[in-house]
């Protein structure tokens, strides 16, 4: 769940070959295993459709309702924000060339005076129920800890979305603690969230 703090520079690689979520599922047949790419703007429709439960408007600051144009201009902002290296967002995909969108999952904002980053996910039903969340939690953390050198990554979880606490326990976070989350567009979903963080191993 993104916050409002302003976001600043940091220079992403060019291609986040490290972000294949394969090696986190086991189970996943070959070839076939969901991954981690860019979104692009033929994304739309199957965007669109994946992000239409209920619960990823409650819980994201995803724009609701999530609208085919909702879509376009995510996937506008997702552009936007790797090219100023501000933030990483990615589809969680899955087919032959990935034309299947679960959901996403991303480093929402990247902060260099800090070394810090916050990541966000959220999934369509369609993606529900395999471990996603968690591999793409974990894959996010690894990518930005020992690949962009970031000292600490965090989520931050509403009080009541039990799914996500047990999400951040499994990837190896700990819940470091309370603040008040601001969504940025519609103060009545303003409120209290944990803070789960992972740092760096020294």
């Amino acid at each position: 769940m993104p916050d409002r703090h302003a976001a600043s520079r940091f220079m992403l690689p060019l291609a986040p070959v490290s972000l294949a979520l394969a090696p986190f599922l086991r189970d996943a047949p070959a070839g076939s295993a969901p991954f981690l790419r860019s979104l692009r703007p033929a994304d739309r429709d199957a965007l669109h459709r994946a992000g239409q439960a209920d619960d990823i408007g409650r819980y994201t600051s995803i724009e609701w309702p999530f609208t085919p144009e909702a879509a376009d201009r995510l996937i506008a902002v997702a552009i936007a924000d790797w090219q100023a290296g501000t933030a990483a967002r990615f589809a969680i995909a899955e087919g032959a060339a990935g034309e299947i969108i679960l959901g996403t999952a991303s480093l929402l904002h990247i902060f260099p005076e800090s070394s810090a980053a916050e990541i966000g996910y959220w999934l369509g039903a369609a993606g529900r129920g395999r471990g996603l969340a968690q591999a793409a939690a974990a894959a996010l953390a690894a990518w930005a800890l020992d690949d962009l050198g970031l000292a600490q990554v965090h989520l931050l979880v509403d009080l009541d979305n039990d799914a996500s606490r047990a999400v951040a326990r499994r990837a190896g976070f700990a819940l470091a603690g309370e603040e008040l989350w601001r969504h940025p567009s519609d103060p009545a979903k303003d409120g209290p969230v944990e803070r789960w963080a992972l740092d760096k191993a020294r």
